[in-house]
């Protein structure tokens, strides 16, 4: 599998390591303190039982003894000067396999690639997606418009259902097949064929603004000269008096609001 060794690798992925199991054992034997291949055998053992689709308490037990093998061994890394001390997450971690596959069962073949594909999607296409300066703020930014955009998406499908539902449309339609693979479904889910209904009732529309002002913190005087909005106070007190009557503070000519392009009408 390693044709030019593997000094030259840069970046390990699951099936390279998985490989490089398969060969180390036969390498360390000969060249290295009787120990440490014990404790290098005792850990592959671990990795390989800790694989198994099923368990039995034989299985549980050889996992077990091989945990305890490393653990008594280990300290040979320390006294060969190799490392100081093994207070790292991964090792203990270890200690805790048996325990969660008696209460949830096997790990049915997982492993960090599973792990490694949300990275990817999360995480460096995230930074793609910014400019590359000031880059956290910009990757959690592209995040939650990725989580907007599969929560309206959400919405619109449930729009389409109950739409589809009320015209006795095929309920078939909207139900997944039994066929399709999760792992294929994208980031962002589908719409239907069926486009949205034409009209909606006044209790299901909302009105939606940007994130934004385009005109933040005007005064009474502005809106009425600069935006047009004659007689503003009057109006907003009418309105909060029919929409908000347990609102106790009317609104005052000292008062200043933010002023938007656009209201969009969306479904709720």
């Amino acid at each position: 599998h390693f044709q030019n060794g593997i000094t030259t690798i840069k970046q390990w992925t699951g099936t390279e390591h998985k490989e490089m199991q398969k060969a180390v054992v036969g390498l360390l034997a000969g060249a290295v303190p009787d120990r440490v291949l014990t404790v290098a055998r005792a850990l592959l053992d671990f990795s390989y039982f800790a694989w198994l689709r099923v368990h039995t308490e034989a299985s549980l037990t050889e996992l077990d003894t091989a945990l305890a093998t490393f653990h008594s061994h280990k300290d040979v890394f320390i006294k060969l000067e190799v490392h100081n001390y093994f207070n790292i997450l991964k090792i203990y971690q270890l200690s805790h396999y048996i325990q969660s596959i008696r209460l949830y069962g096997s790990l049915d073949g997982f492993n960090t690639e599973l792990s490694e594909h949300l990275h990817i999607n999360f995480a460096k296409d995230a930074y793609q997606s910014s400019n590359k300066h000031n880059y956290k703020e910009q990757m959690v930014l592209w995040l939650q418009r990725q989580e907007a955009i599969v929560l309206h998406m959400a919405v619109l499908l449930w729009l389409c259902n109950k739409h589809a539902s009320t015209t006795s449309a095929d309920p078939k339609d909207s139900e997944l097949s039994d066929t399709e693979s999760v792992e294929d479904e994208p980031l962002v889910p589908q719409l239907p064929s069926s486009s949205l209904p034409s009209q909606l009732p006044l209790d299901e529309v909302t009105h939606v603004l940007a994130k934004s002002p385009a005109y933040p913190w005007q005064s009474i005087n502005r809106l009425e000269t600069i935006h047009g909005a004659v007689n503003f106070i009057s109006t907003l007190t009418a309105f909060m008096s029919k929409y908000l009557p347990h609102n106790t503070v009317p609104p005052g000519c000292q008062d200043c609001f933010d002023a938007f392009m656009h209201v969009c009408h969306c479904p709720s």
